[in-house]
């Protein structure tokens, strides 16, 4: 199994996800903390051996990333290093073409 390491940048778009879910939404705070639990699970699931694709946005596959999916709405970037995983970024799929 691969170590996963998830950036600053990553954690900071997460806080911004569970503020916009409970502050602007006005979904409860434990409803903004299970999606953002499901959401940080599923990229430390990428430690499992399987490699996604190089990713379809320009600059990220310049960056050498690969892509995976979150929900069919979120993009989360990551590279493969020599000790594992990094998580570098995500996008909401709608503004990928942005990225």
């Amino acid at each position: 199994m691969r170590r996963v390491v998830i950036s600053q940048n990553v954690v900071d778009k997460v806080l911004e996800i569970h503020d916009y879910l409970h502050y602007d939404l006005k979904l409860s705070e434990q409803a903004a903390d299970k999606y953002c639990t499901r959401l940080i699970d599923f990229m430390g699931g990428f430690s499992a051996d399987y490699d996604s694709p190089l990713c379809r946005a320009k600059r990220w596959r310049e960056l050498g990333y690969r892509c995976r999916p979150f929900e069919k709405k979120w993009v989360v970037a990551y590279e493969i290093a020599c000790d594992g995983i990094v998580i570098r970024d995500m996008a909401h799929g709608t503004v990928l073409w942005d990225v």
